[in-house]
């Protein structure tokens, strides 16, 4: 049938059949006059307006028939309510994003600088200081000059008071906005994680590691295991990056190789693993409260951000005794945001966070406060992992294929699966390319995490290249 449609540009045929509906006619006009029928309404010959929830009506069944006319005709509309809806959805959009930055995870924080084994002690320290100025200038800019280039998000209603200002000019409702929004530092009493399941073999050989030091040399790695449905949190082994340690702070920066990272990540995901968190080992307190100094509570919120909101830190310290102390900690949400926000100074020295501006700690204006701010204690206990841990821990010492042979003699006696499953050695065979990580590594992680049978043809490889 055909249809004609009348708009004051002029009058438009339209050939269509029976069974077209209301929103595919709307289509055709859009598509045929290059209308936008966003704000367009199609009124009938007895002045019927169509509405838009009868867009899948067929327009035989509304009273359409051949030789029929139909007007094109704008709708009401507050333009103004229009572009306040659409600023108010960008602004909410951009606030949402913002926010949901580390609740997700899968996300840097800034900065993450190239560290190289041969970066010094002193370099890193004039990275830290070279960004914190450059963070410290920006925030001196004026807040106009901030505003306009959407360095600061404000609400609708605040930012039209803003408009017909002069250029230096800010309204009092933006001020004292400005004032309202300032970070209030307060403790979160829980986190996202309930608690946490540690290894016990895994805590051992961390700890190891300290103890061989004499707790002169701290050290860092990143835990994997897996996140339960009540929210608490399993690990079940430690992965330790290439680290360069600051002795005079006695602290960690971390080296990331990326590529070694992956490969750790995507051999975990095989097994049924996903990162949890970070440990870190020092030697032992000299103050009775349990407190994070401030680059772990920045490196807390880092892997947190990185990693998701399960993520924990567990800290590793001996007690008088000797023995391997473990506690577990989260950092608040306000945390990571303030990190994502560039806030924290990386130059924070001690148990406590420097600011670039003045937040409120307990009702006064301050430009720092103490790390129990930031620091959610998460119950831990010990458990034992299916895998095992007794190849050589990566990045504690080059590996050459030797090692290798050393370990399957040491461990003759073991059963191929007791041997393969250890994540450092899966690590190794990737590194040195003796498996496939397209094709064997999906299948011999399988095996492994469903305590199959190894399949001959990986024992025949290591056996030979044993000899």
């Amino acid at each position: 049938m055909i249809i004609r449609v009348r708009t004051n540009l002029g009058m438009e045929r339209f050939t269509i059949t029976d069974d077209i509906t209301l929103g595919q006619f709307y289509e055709l006009i859009s598509k045929k006059m290059q209308l936008d029928l966003k704000y367009v309404a199609i009124e009938n010959e007895k002045h019927v307006v169509f509405k838009d929830s009868q867009k899948g009506v067929k327009l035989s069944e509304l009273g359409f028939e051949n030789g029929s006319i139909v007007y094109l005709k704008p709708k009401l509309i507050d333009r103004e309510k229009i572009e306040r809806e659409k600023l108010e959805k960008e602004i909410e959009e951009k606030e949402h994003e913002e926010e949901n930055k580390w609740k997700f995870g899968g996300l840097e924080v800034e900065p993450n600088f190239e560290i190289t084994k041969n970066t010094t002690e002193e370099e890193i320290l004039e990275l830290e200081k070279e960004w914190d100025l450059e963070q410290e200038k920006e925030n001196k800019r004026s807040l106009y000059d901030r505003l306009k280039e959407g360095k600061i998000k404000i609400p609708y209603h605040i930012q039209k008071r803003q408009q017909n200002l002069g250029k230096h000019s800010l309204s009092m409702a933006v001020i004292d906005w400005l004032e309202e929004t300032k970070p209030k530092i307060s403790h979160q009493e829980k986190g996202h994680c309930i608690g946490v399941e540690f290894d016990h073999q895994s805590g051992n050989v961390f700890h190891t590691f300290l103890r061989n030091s004499n707790y002169d040399i701290p050290r860092v790695g990143y835990l994997f295991g897996t996140v339960n449905p009540d929210e608490s949190v399993t690990v079940d082994f430690i992965y330790e990056p290439p680290q360069k340690v600051l002795r005079e702070s006695q602290r960690v920066s971390i080296i990331e190789n990326e590529e070694e990272l992956n490969l750790m990540i995507k051999i975990s995901e095989f097994l049924g693993l996903k990162p949890v968190g970070w440990i870190v080992g020092h030697k032992p307190r000299k103050s009775k409260r349990k407190l994070l100094k401030a680059w772990q509570i920045i490196q807390a919120a880092r892997v947190q951000a990185r990693f998701g909101h399960h993520a924990v830190t567990i800290v590793a310290c001996p007690r008088k005794s000797g023995k391997a102390q473990f506690e577990a900690f989260q950092v608040s949400d306000q945390t990571v945001q303030l990190m994502q926000q560039k806030s924290v100074r990386l130059s924070s020295r001690g148990y406590t966070l420097d600011f670039f501006q003045s937040v409120i700690v307990e009702k006064d204006k301050k430009l720092s406060a103490g790390s129990y701010f930031f620091m959610i204690t998460i119950p831990i206990i010990i458990h034992k992992s299916p895998l095992k841990i007794s190849f050589f821990v990566e990045n504690r010492g080059p590996w050459n294929r030797g090692d290798l042979n050393v370990y399957l003699m040491t461990n003759k006696e073991k059963s191929w699966e007791e041997k393969l499953s250890d994540p450092h050695l899966l690590l190794f065979l990737a590194k040195m390319e003796i498996f496939s990580m397209r094709t064997d590594f999906p299948k011999l992680c399988s095996q492994i995490k469903n305590k199959e049978k190894i399949t001959s043809g990986f024992t025949f490889l290591l056996e030979n290249f044993q000899l």
